[in-house]
């Protein structure tokens, strides 16, 4: 995330010849609120039933934002949330840790590459990332 822009050095020297207007990236934070709304809106749904709901928000939340991680390559890129991740993930750690990154910009927690590479798709690191909220939102009652 952050401010950026693009410049044309000639002939890989240090010469400048153009610079872009300057644009921002940034990762969307996966809004708590919109967490908190799955429960009343569903009343008439299991507490299962929800947690599954709110697990698949979070893997439609991840997936684009994995993808670009991977640099969108199709051959370790993910297509769907139950799709593995490529081989090259665990041999590259650099992927890894950008999806790491994203996850504490989305979601605001922190995990180790490790995580990323033993989890190996979506929807276990959609999981985790649930268990994770849990884990942090009681922990804050206290």
């Amino acid at each position: 995330t952050g401010v950026f822009e693009f410049r044309y050095h000639h002939n890989g020297m240090h010469n400048v010849l153009a610079i872009s207007e300057p644009f921002e990236i940034q990762i969307s934070r996966f809004s708590e609120d919109d967490l908190d709304l799955v429960e009343p809106m569903n009343q008439s749904l299991s507490a299962s039933q929800n947690e599954d709901m709110i697990r698949k928000a979070i893997e439609r939340a991840l997936l684009p934002v994995v993808g670009n991680c991977f640099d969108r390559d199709p051959n370790i890129a993910p297509s769907t949330a139950q799709e593995t991740f490529g081989g090259l993930v665990e041999r590259d750690g650099k992927y890894a840790r950008r999806v790491v990154y994203a996850i504490q910009q989305m979601f605001g927690i922190e995990f180790a590459p490790q995580v990323v590479k033993a989890d190996g798709k979506i929807e276990n690191l959609a999981w985790r990332i649930w268990e994770a909220k849990k884990v942090l939102v009681s922990l804050s009652s206290l």
